[in-house]
């Protein structure tokens, strides 16, 4: 059973009463925003990732009947999601460093072969069944682990881990060489969309 300032509307919305959402987003944003900030210094970056938690909340309020205290649990989803963007961060520019600037070439060069790439990759997106699909955007793009995600759609994690690899083998498969590029493509794919 859930505790927290809203049980009421927590039991509410998850089973089904989606105005309830409302209630809780009003009670808990502002200190999920104080949090956020403490933690980035920045009020911008930490509403997005308060938005990003809400959201994530939503997608799997199906599977959240065990979470004993609510507030709580939406505070370490939302710590856990700013580590998550801040290692992807420090990957992202540790793997643009170890890039010599000559390699780069001009800004348009760069863009043109980035806007090849994203085609390259949303033509071998397009192999993906519809399930794996959805599986490997929810794991690559929105950053989910292989247990949220099994939540979010009520499956197993071995089925998700199965299409997960499968996924990864077809794209691998269809990409080519360019898919060595595809874990920088992941990192900026949410910024071009």
């Amino acid at each position: 059973m859930l505790k927290g300032i809203n049980q009421t509307e927590i039991q509410k919305w998850l089973h089904g009463d989606d105005a309830g959402f409302r209630h809780i987003f009003d009670a808990y944003y502002p200190k999920l925003s104080l949090v956020a900030l403490n933690l980035l210094k920045n009020k911008e970056d930490g509403e997005e990732m308060v938005m990003d938690v809400f959201y994530k909340v939503w997608k799997k309020r199906y599977a959240l009947e065990h979470v004993e205290n609510f507030e709580t649990y939406l505070i370490q989803s939302l710590r856990n999601h700013i580590i998550d963007r801040k290692r992807k961060k420090v990957l992202l520019m540790q793997e643009l460093e170890a890039i010599p600037l000559e390699t780069l070439g001009s800004t348009e060069q760069t863009e043109g072969e980035f806007k090849e790439l994203l085609e390259i990759y949303e033509q071998a997106l397009s192999k993906l069944t519809g399930k794996q699909k959805e599986i490997y955007l929810m794991s690559r793009e929105l950053g989910m682990s292989q247990k949220q995600i099994a939540a979010s759609l009520s499956i197993s994690q071995h089925t998700v881990n199965n299409h997960i690899s499968t996924s990864s083998k077809i794209l691998k498969n269809e990409m080519g060489e360019y898919y060595k590029a595809l874990s920088i493509l992941c990192i900026f794919l949410p910024y071009l969309k």
